[in-house]
């Protein structure tokens, strides 16, 4: 199966998941008296979600062969310990990305598509940006200066999306414990805040 169709095919598997979250998301909402979402903006991130799975699935093999092109002749070894480094440096180039999207002005007109909708629902993984994969790639570059294999990097940057779903969630919210190590649902809400300020906050995958 050719890059493109794999990436429309685990696409559309994780959108369908998300999708599914959405309904109950939406359905626990109701039962508490909460408009989380209505349906103008629903289709508006679904059709973003649509435009951005065709972009990445046209970028992602010549991504893929920048990435192998650029790493150096020697890499990480496959051990398990190096998988979980591995994993950490995917979120670090997600932290320093992401961050350089609220910065840099240039990103943030690509970002920015992300933080229109005024409500936070699960159907905000969908509302992405077309050219999000170009403001990460210097990023994930550095990854391959640094010796990560084309396998790992291809494999933890899927993993990390899939990890991001539940980001946008309304329920659960601090995660508890896990809530001080990891950013919960009750703080990228934050991040997505109307006001300016709270924008710069909370930058984590």
């Amino acid at each position: 199966m050719s890059s493109f169709w794999s990436v429309v095919v685990a696409s559309a598997l994780l959108g369908v998941i998300n999708t599914l979250l959405l309904v109950w998301e939406l359905r626990v909402s109701r039962r508490r008296g909460r408009q989380i979402a209505t349906r103008g903006w629903l289709w508006s991130n679904l059709g973003c979600g649509a435009l951005r799975t065709l972009a990445v699935a046209s970028l992602q093999g010549a991504i893929v062969a920048l990435y192998a092109w650029v790493a150096p002749p020697w890499t990480w070894s496959s051990q398990w310990w190096m998988w979980i480094a591995g994993f950490v440096a995917i979120d670090l180039a997600e932290y320093l990305s992401h961050r350089a999207s609220h910065r840099r002005p240039i990103l943030w007109a690509i970002h920015s598509v992300h933080h229109q909708s005024p409500e936070y629902n699960l159907s905000l993984n969908f509302r992405l940006g077309v050219l999000g994969p170009a403001t990460t790639l210097p990023f994930h570059l550095l990854l391959a200066l640094a010796g990560m294999p084309v396998e790992m990097f291809v494999v933890l940057v899927a993993v990390q999306a899939a990890g991001m779903v539940l980001t946008h969630a309304r329920y659960p919210g601090t995660l508890g414990w896990f809530g001080h190590v990891l950013n919960a649902p009750a703080w990228h809400r934050v991040h997505h805040s109307a006001v300016h300020a709270h924008r710069d906050l909370n930058f984590g995958a």
